[in-house]
């Protein structure tokens, strides 16, 4: 009975795919895997008329975020502080499905905490903020089709 378990555990594993069924490489990290794919800020406000809008690279490792409604668009590399727009995000976890990063100060103190978490075509963005780490924010992105989100 051992044995049938086992080979049903080792079919399901070489079958599984991830949702653009291509393998499933459990080596990639999350900045390659996601590499160049463009998220959409899931928002219920009635003002917002432009779509905020994501997308990580892995070489550099940075991320674009346009801003919607003001156009600002921003490149952000992680381990680098951005003395234009007066933040520096650090990258603390790389893996699979997840990305965790810190944004800090110029004096290099954490501000909040960024974790994403990809599940099919939804990525789930938890933040959280050291000062008072019982508040919160939870942010939804769908996947896109587009291929930058500052165009």
């Amino acid at each position: 009975m051992k044995k049938l378990y086992l080979l049903s555990a080792l079919f399901i594993f070489a079958c599984s795919t991830d949702s653009e069924g291509n393998p499933n490489n459990s080596n990639e990290t999350f900045l390659e895997r996601y590499d160049g794919v463009v998220w959409q800020m899931q928002i219920d406000n009635e003002f917002e008329d432009a779509p905020r809008l994501l997308a990580f690279y892995n070489n550099p490792e940075m991320f674009r975020r346009n801003s919607g409604a003001s156009g600002n668009c921003e490149e952000l590399y992680f381990g680098i502080f951005n003395d234009e727009i007066g933040e520096g995000w650090n990258l603390l976890l790389n893996d699979g499905d997840t990305l965790s990063a810190e944004l800090v100060t110029d004096e290099g103190i954490a501000v909040s905490l960024s974790t994403g978490v990809v599940v099919d075509d939804v990525l789930t963005e938890t933040i959280t903020y050291p000062e008072d780490e019982s508040y919160i924010n939870e942010v939804i992105y769908t996947r896109t089709t587009l291929t930058d989100p500052c165009d």
